[in-house]
């Protein structure tokens, strides 16, 4: 039970009322709620909200139910600063769900801060943002499409469970602050290459941020991660179909430490990894 997400009644409440409610607390596949309501008092109307609880996205992660760090927050308004999209479907490959295997698509991606990957639910929202869960949005001008390794100044939503994972799940458009594409997604000449290649990135060592390059001779998924030295994976640079020719991503490492990364470029049968250096 939760008004303060809307201006409709319920249960008699309307956003920014102060209430006291007596009922029994529930977990109904691990949501915990408020159940057969015995008392419900408002002592006052047209408060202002709490203040939006900032958190970092490895404080909620991809923790069990039952793990307080994360339940904690649960149905809080909360927000993520200067995070990464860093996978376009945290529950298969990108692009529309297909209803079976590898290719469920339920909108939801991955955002990370550095500190760890976090689930975002974009469906449940009312917002113009999306990850393509479905073929129809393609064509709808009026909605904005998510880019993997898109970064966002600001996210805030409130925290839910479902599934198994804890989400965040964005209320409005407003909730996205500072929304911007990866510009460094470009295309080059228009020849088709004969073979895979990756460059090596360009500046390296480089600070904060430098170009990886590379061709395709053909049309495919492209998913292009970071690796640290540990070889935990700390960005899901580009997970996405592309055409035959020769491409370009900008990588902005600037919530990482210095130190030893690698990349790993894989399209098709071919994989190929390579060595840079971040250096602040």
């Amino acid at each position: 039970m939760n008004a303060a997400n809307t201006n409709q009644d319920v249960y008699g409440l309307k956003k920014g009322d102060n209430v006291t409610i007596t009922g029994v607390i529930r977990e109904d596949f691990d949501v915990t709620r408020i159940d057969s309501i015995s008392s419900l008092i408002i002592h006052s109307s047209n408060n202002s909200l709490p203040n939006t609880q900032i958190l970092t996205t490895g404080s909620i992660g991809t923790k069990a139910s039952n793990v307080i760090d994360a339940e904690q927050w649960e149905s809080v308004l909360i927000k993520f600063e200067n995070v990464n999209v860093t996978d376009l479907n945290a529950d298969g490959n990108a692009g529309p769900d297909q209803g079976s295997g590898g290719n469920r698509n339920f909108g939801e991606i991955f955002i990370n801060d550095g500190s760890g990957n976090v689930r975002v639910d974009l469906q449940d929202g009312n917002h113009l943002y999306h990850n393509m869960w479905d073929a129809s949005l393609a064509g709808n001008l009026t909605l904005i499409s998510i880019d993997s390794g898109a970064t966002i100044a600001s996210l805030s939503g409130y925290l839910y469970f479902s599934f198994s994972y804890y989400k965040l799940i964005p209320r409005m458009t407003t909730d996205f602050v500072g929304y911007t594409p990866p510009v460094g997604i470009n295309d080059g000449d228009n020849t088709i290459p004969d073979k895979f290649v990756v460059e090596q990135n360009y500046p390296n060592p480089f600070n904060p941020s430098t170009v990886i390059s590379y061709s395709l001779p053909k049309e495919g998924l492209v998913n292009i991660r970071i690796y640290n030295s540990l070889g935990q994976e700390v960005a899901n640079l580009f997970n996405a179909v592309q055409r035959a020719g020769v491409h370009k991503i900008n990588f902005d490492a600037s919530y990482l430490s210095s130190g030893v990364y690698f990349y790993l470029f894989t399209s098709d049968n071919f994989s190929q990894a390579k060595k840079m250096i971040l250096l602040k």
